[in-house]
C-alpha cells in the first residue's frame, strides 16, 4: 500500500521498524506535479509507478513501496523566466 502524507521523520521511523522485522525496504517514489489531481487519480498514478518499477526490476512487493506526492502551484514552478502558469495557462 503506498504511503502518502508522512513527513520524513515518520517515513524514517517506519523504515527502521521494517528493518528490525527483517523486511526489505523498497524505494520511495517522489512525484512532483501541478495541483488538481483527485485522490483516485493519485491512486492510479501510484499503482502504475509501482507496477512499472516491479516490472523493470523483475521483482518486488507493492506493499513495500511508498509513493509521495508533492503538489506544486503553477506560480511556484519557474522554468527560465516564465512560471508554468504563463507557459500552461488554465483552461
Amino acid at each position: 500500500m503506498p504511503v502518502t502524507g508522512l513527513n520524513s521523520a515518520q517515513r524514517a521511523s517506519r523504515n527502521r521498524r521494517a528493518e528490525t522485522k527483517g523486511e526489505t525496504i523498497m524505494p520511495t517514489i517522489h512525484v512532483e506535479m501541478f495541483k488538481g489531481r483527485t485522490p483516485e487519480q493519485k491512486k492510479r498514478i501510484a499503482k502504475e509507478l509501482v507496477d512499472g518499477f516491479i516490472r523493470g526490476a523483475g521483482s518486488g512487493r507493492p506493499e513495500a513501496f511508498q509513493v509521495l506526492f508533492t503538489e506544486v502551484d503553477k506560480d511556484d514552478w519557474v522554468v527560465g523566466y516564465d512560471t508554468m502558469r504563463e507557459k500552461y495557462p488554465d483552461k
